[in-house]
């Protein structure tokens, strides 16, 4: 069974490139109930000051920023990390012509290559739950932010996209040697415990989630991308030969093609953050 906090596999498969990232991020954006951008509302909640040097863990293909390009300050000085090379080369790439100073490095959260307080603001959206060492990463993350500075850490519930661990294990189960398996629900830093880890380091945390957030889903194809692109899957896909792979696929088709008949496929969501100061 894949490990999600296996940082050879997050770097050289998972994360090699932005690939598998846009799978899921696709989804979400075009069968979400929850209508304003996720990445919009991430952005909503950042309080930066003029000036404010910012750093993100974990910035995969930058979204974030390009995403909400027009609100940044070009007063901000931005520093954008990530564990996969690959990540930082695709961020780099697509924040050309933002109006505001960034700098790139590849880091990990847990050894963070920067001095005691020196950052105003911190962002890990979605990536904490691959950190071996999350207390050790939460405790660097309260080394290099100011006093007065915010960390905000995006993650997942315990029943984040329960459905789809159901209609997976269904199918793949008979394929594929997947263990406990589960798609993308944080399991180090939930909804429900992340508050824990955070309040040794944080004297204030808060959590706000997503309001009335759900996927209902009216097309196959998106749908098996996702469950294709993720940890679980992606890291079993080689025990099978191309014509058993042909086969699990026309059989998840059809089961998707028979749900959809009935209207659209209905997906829990069960996403926010914790801004902790």
């Amino acid at each position: 069974m894949l490990n999600i906090q296996d940082a050879k596999y997050v770097v050289d498969k998972q994360y090699k490139s932005a690939e598998n990232l846009r799978a899921r991020i696709e989804l979400h954006e075009r069968f979400s109930t929850f209508k304003q951008d996720f990445h919009a509302w991430i952005f909503n909640q950042i309080k930066a000051p003029e000036g404010a040097k910012i750093l993100e863990l974990g910035c995969g293909s930058a979204a974030l920023w390009t995403k909400n390009r027009e609100r940044i300050s070009s007063t901000w000085h931005l520093t954008l990390t990530d564990l996969s090379p690959g990540m930082v080369r695709e961020a780099k790439e697509a924040t050309k012509g933002i109006d505001a100073t960034f700098n790139y490095e590849v880091v990990d959260a847990q050894t963070i290559p920067f001095e005691d307080a020196s950052f105003d603001v911190v962002i890990a959206n979605h990536m904490l739950y691959h950190v071996p060492k999350l207390d050790k990463a939460i405790s660097e993350v309260r080394r290099v932010l100011k006093p007065g500075g915010h960390f905000y850490a995006a993650t997942n519930g315990e029943n984040h996209m329960r459905e789809l661990d159901n209609l997976s294990r269904k199918h793949l189960d008979k394929w594929l040697d997947l263990g406990d398996f589960k798609l993308l629900r944080g399991y180090a830093f939930r909804l429900e415990d992340g508050a824990e880890s955070l309040a040794k380091q944080f004297s204030r945390v808060e959590k706000r989630v997503i309001p009335n957030n759900a996927l209902e889903i009216t097309e196959a194809e998106p749908l098996i991308a996702y469950i294709l692109s993720t940890h679980s899957v992606q890291s079993s896909l080689t025990q099978l030969s191309q014509e058993d792979l042909d086969s699990l696929l026309s059989e998840l088709r059809k089961e998707i093609e028979g749900q959809l008949e009935q209207g659209a496929i209905h997906v829990t969501k069960s996403t926010g953050l914790f801004v902790a100061s």
